[in-house]
């Protein structure tokens, strides 16, 4: 299987997994290799953000970056068979949009990958022209849907970017809105949970922070409001808060003082938070 791996932390300039790796961009800077449970982990650190591929067998990330270097790709069966990838492989890499820059997009190069014929030792396969199938391109919001679901990130948008307008009409300010507020300002603020945090030591304080298209916010959940608003508190992926700014310097928090789960505007789309207790 391919899964993304985030190894620069950074949750607002992710990179798409195996993009530049396949491609042969001149960004590539390093290529570290960790066997690993298994697994071949290929790292490409660029300019921004590292990434990394995984693919199974050990050894299948080798050779698909030993093929990319002797020439480019021709189409997906050229990959394939240089590359000497399984078909779970490829699904993989089609599935996560690695395949765009030969098929164009994911429909197509999930077409590309169902109609590999596989090499004969005896008869080499010919090279047929074949017609385009007239498959639509993804939406930008169904691009997005199938990112998280194969990668748990993208690049083309933020979900909430795609929710800005109708977040703006129920008065929902981005988390860069925020912190231009004074201290003790009435704020609300949506966004995706990316993490909650409830220490031993803050006495039953919840600490959760949001990310939207703009920045992130750091919310601060009182005990009381924590019993009040537990589901919201556990479970929202999207979530709205209202509450007072609390600003020291350039440090600022939100005292949430209630709490929505606005999680079904965000329809099929899997996000995941980082929960600590």
């Amino acid at each position: 299987q391919l899964n993304r791996a985030c190894l620069g932390g950074l949750d607002l300039a992710r990179q798409r997994i195996a993009d530049r790796a396949v491609r042969g961009d001149g960004n590539v800077k390093r290529l570290l290799r960790n066997v690993d449970r298994g697994f071949e982990r290929i790292t490409v650190g660029s300019d921004d953000v590292p990434v990394a591929i995984e693919l199974k067998p050990s050894g299948a990330g080798e050779r698909l970056l030993a093929a990319r270097r002797e020439r480019a790709f021709a189409c997906v069966q050229d990959l394939a068979e240089r590359s000497q990838l399984s078909r779970g492989d490829l699904a993989a890499l089609a599935a996560a949009d690695a395949l765009y820059f030969i098929s164009g997009n994911r429909h197509r190069a999930r077409w590309d990958v169902a109609g590999l014929v596989p090499p004969s030792p005896l008869f080499p396969r010919p090279r047929i022209a074949e017609a385009l199938p007239l498959l639509p391109s993804p939406t930008v919001a169904e691009a997005v849907v199938a990112d998280y679901r194969t990668l748990g990130l993208s690049l083309r948008a933020h979900p909430i970017a795609l929710l800005r307008r109708q977040l703006r009409a129920a008065g929902w300010l981005s988390c860069a809105e925020l912190k231009k507020l004074p201290n003790g300002a009435p704020a609300a603020v949506a966004g995706l949970v990316i993490t909650r945090q409830r220490p031993n030591s803050a006495s039953g304080v919840v600490f959760v922070t949001l990310e939207d298209e703009s920045d992130h916010s750091n919310v601060i959940i009182r005990p009381q409001l924590v019993e009040r608003q537990r589901r919201e508190v556990l479970e929202a992926r999207l979530l709205g808060v209202r509450g007072r700014v609390q600003r020291e310097g350039e440090v600022l928090h939100l005292i949430a003082t209630h709490l929505e789960d606005h999680s079904e505007l965000l329809g099929s789309l899997l996000t995941r938070s980082r929960d600590f207790h």
